[in-house]
């Protein structure tokens, strides 16, 4: 059966109500109204508490884009996976909420995504704290080391890939329990798939402070859990 869509927009919302509507509007302007082919964008939100659910549920109403809200939070690797799993396009793009991201370089990435399994941006010059930066590197260089594959910028929230890939190992993501979107783009490259990253631009986080994947409070926690969750899926893998 012919896909209904040539790319889905999959964007994973919790907690953002002071970037979401300047996100889900650069989608429309940068990504969405430059496509030639037919596109559908999904919002799958995450239990927010702080006010997004309403914002997006206006959103909808004036866009029509397709909104998956949930009442009880799924925790993100999970809503991740639902949410790649609800496009229907031949291509699906992934991008985080968090407005750090030029969403005008969809378009870098598409250029690459029919020779490649996954397009990933490569934040080359990062707008993040600098014991982000470190932290980034090790693991980037700590990941290289462990599955024989130079990457620089593994679990960047910013990539592009073909649904039909994506639909051969996505059932199989269950190891890591933080950077779910690494595990997803090891198990591609082990299947054999060309992954490319392209450089793209990234901005300091204006909205809501920092990330809220790698607080200070969790830096020690997610490492060691990290380190060891890597060595589970490259032997399983």
């Amino acid at each position: 059966m012919d896909q209904q869509y040539e790319l889905s927009v999959i964007l994973p919302v919790y907690n953002e109500a002071k970037s979401i509507q300047k996100v889900i509007t650069e989608v429309y302007e940068k990504v969405l109204n430059n496509f030639s082919g037919p596109a559908e964008l999904v919002v799958a939100e995450d239990g927010s508490t702080d006010g997004t659910k309403e914002i997006l549920s206006q959103l909808q109403a004036e866009k029509g884009f397709r909104l998956v809200s949930g009442k009880d939070r799924k925790g993100y690797n999970r809503a991740l996976k639902d949410a790649l799993a609800l496009a229907q396009g031949k291509y699906v793009f992934l991008c985080d909420t968090g407005g750090a991201h030029e969403m005008g370089d969809f378009m870098k990435l598409y250029a690459h995504i029919k020779d490649n399994g996954v397009v990933s941006g490569f934040k080359k010059e990062r707008g993040d704290p600098m014991h982000r930066i470190v932290l980034s590197r090790i693991y980037n260089l700590y990941v290289s080391l462990l599955f024989g594959h130079r990457f620089y910028d593994i679990d960047s929230g910013f990539k592009l890939y073909q649904k039909k890939i994506l639909d051969q190992i996505l059932s199989e993501v269950n190891v890591l329990k933080e950077c779910i979107s690494t595990e997803i783009l090891l198990r591609i490259h082990r299947k054999g798939h060309k992954i490319t990253e392209v450089p793209v631009i990234h901005y300091k986080r204006n909205f809501d402070g920092p990330a809220k994947t790698f607080s200070y409070k969790k830096i020690p926690k997610i490492v060691s859990q990290l380190f060891l969750d890597l060595w589970k899926l490259r032997v399983r893998i």
